[in-house]
């Protein structure tokens, strides 16, 4: 299966890799990035970095990852 086409990153997410993209490297992955964004496209995203700094933290925090499919 061909990959999927890439979402388009929102500015604020951009802005969340830049702010804390040394203290969570995962924010600086593109996958980790794609898996995001698509949280978004689903309607269920902040629109600050904080917002998606927290996202992704809790899904950390749980033991979620982008390549797995549970």
């Amino acid at each position: 299966a061909p990959e999927p086409e890439p979402l388009d990153l929102p500015d604020e997410l951009l802005e969340a890799v830049s702010l804390y993209g040394k203290r969570f490297p995962d924010l600086t992955d593109p996958k980790w990035q794609q898996f995001l964004a698509s949280f978004r496209a689903r309607g269920m995203t902040g629109d600050t970095p904080e917002d998606w700094l927290d996202l992704y933290r809790n899904m950390a925090r749980h033991g979620i990852q982008p390549e797995r499919r549970d």
